[in-house]
């Protein structure tokens, strides 16, 4: 088996790069693009980079500045973005086989098998086929793990003379530029850790590589460790999660620290469990980060899968359920308990008649799926087919005539009207075996974001929150196999540093076999 060798590709100034493919006149003009409702800037072009313009800086600090350097200004556009970023994760497929979508603008690309002597002429390739067919521009980092892909992929952003690219499983390459790269540039290690780490003699990439990692847990903890070591355990995860046939989706607000405030990120969950119709696939859950809610971000994240989705009826996903999606679209699957607690809470609190009939016909279905549980699909849609599809024509037809005595703005009407312009999506169950009737799966996955937000209150940037995803991905996964995840993660951290990174897959929790105590001899 091949060493591994990992590629990570990432758009130059993304926002900004798409909105130059659709005005070429905007090319050579400074330019920066803000958050959302115009808060601060968030992506800048080289020529507004070089008059100043830092990242993060609030828009009415810089307003006037703009106005008088001619820098123009735009409002984010992440229908565009997400929809620019599809296109070019599907030339990034032409050329790897296996691919993570980290963010909207970066892709990790999976190399192992390509040559150690076609790597550059690949990455080559690479980069003019994306920026020939997208208009983006983008540089290629490649290294043996995917911290070390995210350093040379900032060398070669940052060295003209490489090109844009910088391969960092080249040992030349590797230890000449190791010594000059300062350990704060290093993927997850914030103002924190590196003070920690500068009280440890450690200035530089090559020191912290050659750390011991029992110190580096004490000091950082085992988020820490996890960085410099970096077993790509949240990698397999992930693409696990993505080869399942159905998923179910769902996310949560999380504040993150601003300038003097908290502004809203989301966490988004996306589980894979095939218990309910006796699959034989470890249950997973995958977690990511976004700065926003729109639905381009888990757009990006799904890629190329095109199985079923369940989730509630949030609009920003409907790009995904469209007919023209590439490569082919994803089919919903809607929440009947969802759709249930709408009529529950007018049944509970106004003690609407309607209601408590609904509520009373929708349990009777979910009565009936519980004795499915477990069963095999083609046995499941037998026995809904045997027992629920009557009852669900029945409550269509009961829906449709007391729909049609309710007034449009009737709060009762407004959850009836909730269930028949989603009809087929909840429906679906009937004919497709691995649907379940509900999305508590990710409901439950996200729970503990919810309560957890208690103790830890916000979330301290955007990478605080990419590593809050990745830890919940662990942790969550681990209790879904019924694994302690304190005991799982300790034991991993100890064995990491001697271990294959080509039989990574043995650490993963449902392959995981807990060591067993010595016995002392008498």
């Amino acid at each position: 088996m091949t060493d591994p060798t990992i590629s990570l590709i990432d758009g130059n100034s993304f926002y900004c790069s798409c909105e130059r493919v659709f005005d070429p006149k905007l090319a050579d003009v400074p330019l920066i693009v803000l958050s959302n409702n115009d808060g601060c800037a968030i992506a800048r072009t080289a020529e507004a980079k070089a008059l100043g313009i830092k990242m993060g800086d609030p828009y009415f600090k810089i307003r006037e500045r703009c106005r008088e350097q001619g820098v123009l200004v735009f409002s984010s556009n992440y229908t565009l973005y997400g929809d620019m970023s599809a296109r070019a994760n599907a030339v990034y497929r032409d050329f790897s086989s296996t691919i993570e979508i980290y963010s909207i603008d970066e892709s990790f690309l999976d190399l192992s098998d390509v040559r150690p002597d076609r790597r550059l002429e690949l990455a080559r390739d690479l980069r003019a086929t994306v920026r020939a067919w997208t208009g983006i521009p983008t540089c290629v980092g490649i290294g043996p793990t995917k911290t070390l892909a995210k350093l040379a992929n900032h060398i070669a952003k940052r060295i003209a003379p490489l090109d844009g690219i910088c391969d960092f499983t080249d040992p030349a390459e590797y230890e000449h530029w190791l010594c000059r790269i300062p350990a704060a540039e290093v993927w997850g290690i914030g103002r924190a850790s590196l003070a920690k780490l500068e009280a440890m003699g450690v200035d530089s990439v090559a020191d912290l590589a050659d750390l011991d990692p029992r110190p580096v847990r004490k000091a950082l903890t085992v988020v820490g460790e996890r960085i410099i070591h970096e077993p790509p355990l949240v990698a397999r995860i992930e693409a696990h999660v993505r080869e399942a046939e159905r998923l179910h989706l769902d996310d949560t607000p999380v504040p993150v620290l601003a300038k003097g405030k908290t502004r809203t990120g989301r966490l988004w969950t996306v589980v894979r469990n095939d218990r309910p119709f006796g699959g034989p696939e470890p249950p997973a859950a995958a977690y990511f980060y976004s700065p926003n809610r729109s639905g381009a971000h888990a757009e990006t994240w799904l890629g190329d899968f095109d199985g079923i989705v369940q989730a509630d009826a949030f609009s920003g996903f409907g790009r995904l359920y469209e007919p023209g999606r590439k490569p082919s679209p994803i089919h919903q699957a809607a929440c009947w308990a969802h759709a249930r607690r709408k009529f529950f809470e007018l049944a509970d609190l106004k003690k609407a008649l309607i209601a408590i009939e609904a509520v009373t016909r929708i349990d009777a279905i979910f009565a009936i799926e519980r004795a499915a549980n477990g069963l095999a699909p083609d046995e499941r849609c037998a026995h809904r087919r045997a027992r629920s599809a009557a009852l669900v024509a029945d409550l269509e037809t009961w829906l449709r005539e007391n729909r049609a005595r309710l007034s449009a703005k009737a709060p009762t009407a407004v959850a009836i009207d909730y269930l028949l312009k989603r009809w087929i999506a909840f429906t679906r169950f009937l004919d497709n075996g691995r649907i379940c009737l509900s999305n508590n799966a990710a409901e439950r996955s996200i729970r503990p974001i919810a309560v957890g937000r208690r103790n830890w209150t916000f979330a301290g940037s955007d990478a605080g929150g990419h590593r809050t995803a990745a830890l919940y991905t662990l942790i969550e996964t681990a209790k879904l196999n019924r694994i302690d995840p304190q005991a799982w993660l300790a034991d991993v951290l100890r064995r990491l540093p001697d271990h294959p990174a080509r039989r990574i897959d043995d650490l993963l929790p449902w392959n995981w076999t807990q060591p067993q105590p010595r016995q002392i001899a008498a």
